[in-house]
């Protein structure tokens, strides 16, 4: 069983992999949401949507494991794009080692 496991999640990566490596390409100056016939929309114009820090986080986390500078290059573009977007309650303040640090919120 262990082997069928560890198999799964080789053959899971792999597939994460080949999937993230051309949308981080193919969506670098977009903010995805959906995608219509495989092109992403792009909400960077409104910085309330929930994918606006999950898809910098997740290219940051791809780059992190990677080590591929293609997820570094989306995420820095990304991080600056939500970077221009206030934050209504509480503060976020990114560290240098690109972890994202919660400083304080408000009730």
């Amino acid at each position: 069983m262990e082997n069928q496991n560890k198999k799964w999640i080789e053959d899971t990566w792999r597939k994460i992999q080949t999937k993230l490596s051309s949308v981080a390409v193919k969506s670098r100056d977009k903010i995805p949401y959906t995608a219509v016939d495989g092109v992403h929309d792009n909400r960077a114009d409104n910085g309330y949507w929930w994918t606006n820090g999950f898809w910098g986080g997740l290219m940051w986390l791809m780059y992190s494991a990677t080590g591929d500078e293609a997820y570094k290059l989306t995420a820095k573009r990304i991080t600056k794009d939500t970077a221009r977007i206030p934050i209504i309650r509480g503060r976020v303040e990114q560290e240098t080692t690109l972890n994202i640090r919660l400083i304080s919120a408000e009730k």
